[in-house]
């Protein structure tokens, strides 16, 4: 089955894209990688992926926000239980993000996050996290109509 290579904080990102990038080229590969994802396997990685590669940070094999994002990998691996070489379908992903991934590890994890501000992963997240019966607080699980 062939693969498609994510670094451990991409599993957000593609849950959570709308179509904003770096660059028109970025977006036009993230818009092919999640046309694709459903029917391939994922392997998780450490360092650049399938999505980095049209990335205009990414430079001779690097990325030049490197700490920031390793720090964001390291964090979305421990959080989803990730581990490298790891291979997964996107309905596994789902369902790591529907029982590891709430508001307060996301608000954790993505603190230096430069999409964070957008507001975007964090409305997806409340779109599809359940509330708690009664007490009008978020629960931590994300619904199962949170697919691509």
């Amino acid at each position: 089955m062939p693969s498609i290579k994510f670094r451990p904080h991409h599993f957000l990102c593609a849950f959570c894209f709308e179509g904003n990038g770096y660059s028109p080229a970025f977006v036009k590969n993230f818009y092919q990688i999640l046309a694709q994802v459903k029917n391939v396997a994922i392997e998780v990685v450490e360092g650049l992926d399938d999505i980095c590669q049209p990335c205009p940070n990414h430079a001779q094999g690097i990325c030049r926000s490197q700490q920031t994002v390793q720090a964001l990998d390291h964090a979305h691996a421990n959080i989803l239980q990730l581990k490298p070489g790891e291979q997964l379908t996107w309905l596994q992903a789902v369902e790591k993000i529907k029982q590891h991934m709430t508001l307060e590890k996301f608000h954790l994890a993505c603190q230096n996050c430069n999409w964070k501000k957008l507001g975007i992963c964090e409305a997806k997240l409340h779109k599809h996290t359940r509330y708690s019966a009664g007490s009008g607080e978020r629960q931590g699980t994300v619904s199962s109509e949170a697919v691509i």
